[in-house]
């Protein structure tokens, strides 16, 4: 699983997520609608920007490393990368080193399985809208990046559980959020939580690969009978 949202395609993927006080939840996926492996339990939880998330640095780094190509265009297209920054991403000419820094500057959400670090959601709440006014201060959910071993086992669902329980996310009415049109997984798992289309900017990511955004009310909570 793996999808973003950003503020256009020129937009870098901004990273928030709140937590009031350290919080962990263990989330199983027994009880979560439509996941295939009911045996996994995953651990999540919300940091802030600060020395929590940055002692998580390494862990998000590999996940962006195995993620990157997965998203249209990948992470890494999107960024311009100084020579000196190369240099300092020993010698990494084409990884999302950019995408980091803004990770690492925002708040996460990351899941576990035991205790590795499988994937991680961000969201940027009071985000404005530039291009649908009727949203304009709403929840942009930005980025979710699961490793390629931990898609469609429920990681990816367990994070979205852990942003609609939060009090943050709560308080606003409105959440926003693009993918793109070949991301046929991503799209199955937003619609099974209520989000719908509304609207699409065509051939945007590719010839034949649509930028659509989508939109739900941030309520009802659809993990509460869960």
């Amino acid at each position: 699983m793996h999808f973003e949202s950003a503020k256009g395609l020129r937009a870098w993927a901004l990273e928030l997520v709140f937590m009031r006080g350290r919080s962990a939840r263990n989330v199983s996926s027994s009880a979560l609608k439509g996941s295939p492996l009911s045996e996994y339990e995953f651990r999540t939880q919300m940091f802030p920007p600060g020395n929590d998330l940055d002692l998580h640095k390494d862990d998000i780094w590999k996940i962006l490393e195995l993620a990157d190509k997965d998203f249209v265009p990948p992470l890494s297209e999107r960024e311009p990368i100084t020579l000196g920054e190369m240099k300092r991403a020993r010698g990494a000419w084409s990884l999302p080193i950019e995408h980091l820094d803004f990770t690492l500057a925002m708040h996460v959400i990351i899941v576990w399985h035991n205790n590795s670090v499988v994937g991680y959601l961000s969201f940027k709440p009071d985000f404005r809208h530039e291009t649908i006014e009727e949203y304009e201060s709403c929840v942009l959910i930005d980025t979710v990046a699961v490793t390629p071993a931990w898609r469609r086992r429920g990681a990816a669902r367990a994070l979205y559980k852990t942003l609609f329980d939060s009090e943050l996310f709560q308080s606003y009415e409105d959440a926003v959020l693009h993918t793109w049109s070949t991301n046929t997984s991503h799209g199955q798992l937003i619609e099974s939580i209520g989000f719908e289309e509304i609207d699409r900017n065509v051939d945007e990511r590719a010839p034949g690969i649509d930028t659509v955004i989508y939109h739900r009310k941030t309520t009802p909570n659809p993990f509460e009978a869960e």
